[in-house]
């Protein structure tokens, strides 16, 4: 084998033909374990073939990689790329990393010690602005701070002030958890959270829905898609469905993830009622289908090769994203080739190492991975992902969050775009509206609701006119009676009895104030209530004991 290498390199030479360059990257993904990215691989693939055909590498240059299963694990994930880095004869120029956020965080700590970056088209666990833990990490993927101000917008357009958070038990959905409760805080939002670990049998699964659930109605799966399958399957046989209940779940899921899962007691049928109006908030860009990129396919054309070559490979979420993370390795590459050709280290003079050509650069070389740096920090291009630019913290600046709504049909249930979220305000799509989301009835979020009846303001005017006149009127008959109540006409009539059916009337017409007032006080009610107590009390008294009070007022 390399005897045969050295031959064709010999003959190339005589020839005095150059053989191409070629660079390499290490693409971390992961085909086994609890996650399974497997379906970057052919997006990478793609990638590379159109980088080829449309020439975006100078001439003599090209891209290679080389595939790591990371197993969704931190400690496995660590030994691939030490593995790469310290074990392979293949310097490597950059990494890509589809391993899940679990293995990819620790992967993200080091790497910067070898010079190289990390671009990632997933979400990592911790804030990936923190560019002193991820100084060479590059996010494709929409930073979780746009999520807290649409989580509080979605709750404010539907009038929820009470939700209930499931998250599982890992640091990307606990850092989450944290954002979202400070933001709820903030808008006076009640939110109570337990959480479930990846493993959780069905019994964990039972202890989520406690008693403390009961004042709770709103509820946001923060976790993985097999373990929301599982809630899901809990919450059908307590039947927290719509209209009801409302669910809210990460729109980053897989088509069909609700279906299947370790379930077995639950069917598919049973997790789609109560998916059937839940809520999906999706972070990561969903472009035009037919807009023109920078990257030479739309994103109808990507998705049809795609799926063409996706064989025996599982689908992913970020397989647009991987495609944009190998031409953003790939723009910045070409970019750093012009600025080692003119000499221009700015902003890395202070660096160890020297300008060299890629083909020849080192792991210590720190001059040459702070340009290549530099570049990644510049590259602005739209791939079939949308737009892609990165802040000075490597996280994507794309700030639009779209909100999707699940609805059953006959056979299948499916996710539909009901609008979008940039910054605070929501945009319904088009033939979409607040009427279309919940037709029935909005859910609502478990708070006590008090319903005050109202009155026409012309009906309450006449009330409150003859009122006031009876009371007047009453006043007026009690005075005369107290006056003349030693003339013969009034003890005809009995001052007793008079003074009886006045107060009688009295408290009649004060009570129709007491309904018509338009408050719910503590205090309103006791005297609503001494009100209606003393007309009871009366009437009781005059219906019941008949002719014996009657006989005692004419004395």
């Amino acid at each position: 084998m390399e005897s045969s290498w050295l031959t064709s390199t010999l003959m190339l030479a005589i020839l005095g033909i150059t053989e191409p360059a070629v660079l390499h990257f290490s693409a971390i993904v992961s085909s086994s374990g609890d996650f399974n990215s497997s379906g970057s691989v052919p997006a990478i693939n793609l990638a590379l073939e159109m980088l080829q055909k449309q020439s975006a590498l100078p001439e003599g240059y090209s891209l290679a990689y080389s595939m790591q299963d990371s197993e969704c694990d931190q400690v496995e994930s660590l030994n691939t790329f030490l593995s790469e880095v310290l074990r392979s004869n293949v310097t490597k120029v950059g990494l890509i990393g589809s391993g899940c956020s679990v293995a990819m965080e620790s992967v993200g700590f080091i790497n910067s010690n070898w010079n190289i970056p990390l671009i990632s088209p997933e979400p990592l666990e911790a804030q990936p602005s923190n560019t002193r833990i991820f100084p060479n990490l590059f996010q494709l993927f929409p930073s979780g701070d746009n999520l807290v101000p649409a989580f509080v917008t979605l709750l404010s357009q539907f009038g929820w002030k009470r939700v209930f958070f499931i998250t599982q038990d890992e640091n990307l959905f606990i850092s989450v958890s944290r954002s979202l409760n400070q933001g709820l805080l903030q808008s006076s939002v009640l939110w109570m959270e337990n959480r479930i670990s990846r493993t959780a049998n069905l019994s964990s699964i039972q202890n989520l829905f406690g008693d403390e659930v009961d004042d709770f109605r709103i509820f946001y799966l923060n976790m993985y898609s097999n373990v929301a399958r599982n809630v899901l399957c809990e919450a059908s046989k307590r039947r927290l469905t719509y209209p009801r209940y409302a669910w809210i779940t990460n729109g980053d899921y897989t088509d069909g993830w609700w279906k299947g899962g370790t379930s077995a007691s639950c069917s598919d049928d049973a997790v789609a009622n109560v998916l059937d109006r839940a809520l999906a908030i999706q972070l990561h860009p969903e472009a035009p289908l037919n807009h023109t990129t920078d990257v030479g396919l739309t994103t109808q054309q990507f998705f049809s090769e795609y799926k063409a070559v996706l064989s025996s490979y599982q689908y992913t979420y970020v397989s647009a994203l991987t495609y944009d993370a190998v031409w953003t390795l790939a723009l910045a590459l070409n970019a750093s080739m012009h600025l080692i050709k003119t000499g221009n280290d700015s902003g890395c003079k202070s660096e160890s190492g020297s300008l060299e050509a890629w083909e020849n650069f080192t792991y210590s070389n720190s001059k040459m991975g702070c340009i290549l740096k530099r570049t990644l920090q510049q590259v602005k291009f739209y791939g079939v992902s949308g737009p892609v630019e990165f802040n000075s913290d490597g996280t994507c600046v794309y700030n639009v969050v779209t909100i999707l709504q699940y609805t059953k049909g006959p056979t299948e249930v499916s996710a539909e775009s009901i609008g979008y979220i940039i910054g605070e305000n929501l945009s319904y799509s088009i033939g979409h509206s607040i009427l279309t989301v919940y037709p029935i009835i909005i859910p609502p979020d478990g708070t006590t609701i008090n319903i005050t009846k109202g009155f026409n303001i012309w009906i309450t005017g006449v009330y409150y006119l003859w009122s006031s006149i009876g009371v007047l009127v009453s006043v007026a008959f009690g005075i005369l009676n107290l006056v003349f109540r030693e003339r013969k006409v009034i003890k005809l009539t009995s001052p007793n009895l008079n003074y009886f059916l006045i107060a009688g009337v009295l408290i009649t017409f004060l009570s129709t104030y007491a309904r018509l007032y338009p408050d719910i006080t503590e205090h309103y009610v006791t005297i609503r209530c001494s009100l209606q107590n003393c007309n009871w009390l009366l009437s009781v008294i005059w219906h019941n004991l008949g002719k014996d009070v009657q006989s005692v007022l004419y004395i």
